[in-house]
């Protein structure tokens, strides 16, 4: 059951990412060549004018899998299908971030370095600010405490 969640997660957040422009199709995507569907038992002619190339292979199944939403077991397959090609696009680098993502990343780096160093600034002056509370106190101390 978890592996069903996983492969309908990996696809619907493969397909959400690449709508958001986080990731790009590099050249291998059109360069590589796969089956369409691997667990055919066609004769090898039969494979062979089944052979797209992965770019292709990846959309014929998301949009298989978009078409079939409404049937959990059909939708199933079709998210495994998808979770393969996914696979084999991150792991050709037939995909990679994109640079909007890369520069993303970036800014938020260097603004948890700025609130890192606003942290600490803070922290000294509370420090600070602390001690001479007490410091206060300990020459004033308060009216009411006897009362």
């Amino acid at each position: 059951m978890s592996a069903k969640i996983d492969y309908l997660n990996e696809t619907d957040t493969f397909i959400q990412r690449m709508l958001n422009g986080e990731f790009v199709f590099t050249s291998k995507a059109t360069e590589l060549k796969c089956v369409f569907d691997p667990q055919t038992t066609d004769t090898s002619m039969e494979r062979i004018q089944k052979t797209r190339l992965l770019a292709d292979c990846l959309q014929m199944a998301i949009n298989s899998y978009e078409a079939n939403k409404h049937s959990e077991q059909i939708k199933l397959y079709y998210a495994e299908l998808c979770y393969d090609y996914i696979k084999t696009a991150w792991l050709t680098g037939s995909v990679q971030e994109s640079q909007g993502l890369t520069k993303k990343v970036e800014e938020c780096k260097t603004e948890n370095i700025q609130l890192r160093k606003k942290i600490e600034e803070l922290s000294a002056k509370y420090l600070e600010a602390s001690k001479k509370i007490e410091m206060f106190e300990s020459k004033f101390p308060p009216l009411n405490k006897g009362r």
